[in-house]
């Protein structure tokens, strides 16, 4: 892989997924309708096609070679959006999304080609998420203004965004981060105090947000993770029946929260009573 231009691809990687989840303009108190093209938004967007584009392009044999081992469903996926085109009621902006899908694709394949090292996408998601974190703390705690919601439905209300545009964005990119540093500890990548520091930012964040939805998702995935990582000797025969059993328990949480099955509510009540959620989990159900 390509060292050279490593650090552009960072760059691009970081402003990119920093303008995804912040507000536009920065307007994080949310004092006024967002413009519909801010300036920092165009470019951002805009350095991120066409500097990830030239970085591919300057190495186009090996950028091939990596394209092929994308999933194919992603290519597919790419290819439907665009043809969406055709039958949708609003070209101009079914166009727009499908540029900045196609921005998106093009600037995670710079950063797997060019200045890649082993763990390259740990590092990174453990660096990005703990700086999202720890920024929102910091805005809750100093500029509640911004960092925390003032309106909306009694869940919202008083729950944290922090530099986020929402409560439940703020929730799972904290919960991710949780599961990235344990990741790091339990894989011997990271020291113990960083792995510490990583993960309370990460709890502090999804408690703030209060989303139950990102809480819960999670503790499932760390419990699937130290169930496949920490799994005692004696059990290691066993450990398909346990990641079946395990399967099976997520699924009939699934069909319980779709009521698919009559009578499987039931399931939901332990949770009910720990979260004070109700069932239909603020309206998801029918959402979904």
């Amino acid at each position: 892989m390509e060292r050279s231009g490593g650090a552009l691809a960072i760059v691009v990687i970081w402003a990119l997924a920093l303008v995804l989840i912040t507000p536009r303009d920065f307007d994080f108190a949310g004092r006024g309708m967002y413009a519909s093209a801010d300036v920092y938004t165009r470019a951002v967007w805009l350095a991120a096609l066409v500097i990830p584009a030239g970085l591919l392009a300057s190495r186009s044999p090996r950028a091939l070679a990596i394209a092929r081992w994308l999933n194919p469903y992603l290519w597919l996926l790419l290819f439907l959006a665009a043809a969406s085109i055709t039958w949708s009621i609003a070209p101009s902006f079914t166009i727009l999304r499908v540029i900045r899908f196609l921005t998106v694709v093009l600037a995670c394949l710079s950063f797997a080609l060019f200045g890649w090292k082993p763990q390259r996408l740990q590092s990174f998601l453990r660096s990005y998420l703990t700086f999202v974190c720890v920024a929102s703390i910091v805005f809750a705690l100093y500029y509640p203004e911004g960092g925390i919601h003032h309106v909306g439905t009694r869940e919202m209300l008083n729950s944290w965004k922090g530099i986020t545009t929402g409560k439940n964005v703020l929730g799972s990119l904290s919960g991710v981060c949780v599961i990235v540093w344990l990741h790091g500890l339990m894989t011997r990548q990271v020291r113990l105090i960083f792995a510490a520091s990583g993960i309370a930012a990460g709890v502090v964040c999804m408690v703030g947000a209060r989303s139950q939805t990102s809480i819960m998702a999670a503790a499932f995935a760390v419990m699937f993770m130290l169930l496949l990582m920490r799994t005692p000797g004696t059990l290691r025969r066993s450990t398909p029946y346990l990641v079946g059993a395990f399967a099976t328990v997520i699924l009939i949480y699934a069909l319980a929260v779709l009521r698919i099955v009559p009578g499987l509510e039931g399931v939901l009540a332990p949770i009910q009573m720990l979260t004070g959620k109700d069932l239909s989990f603020s309206g998801r159900t029918n959402i979904w």
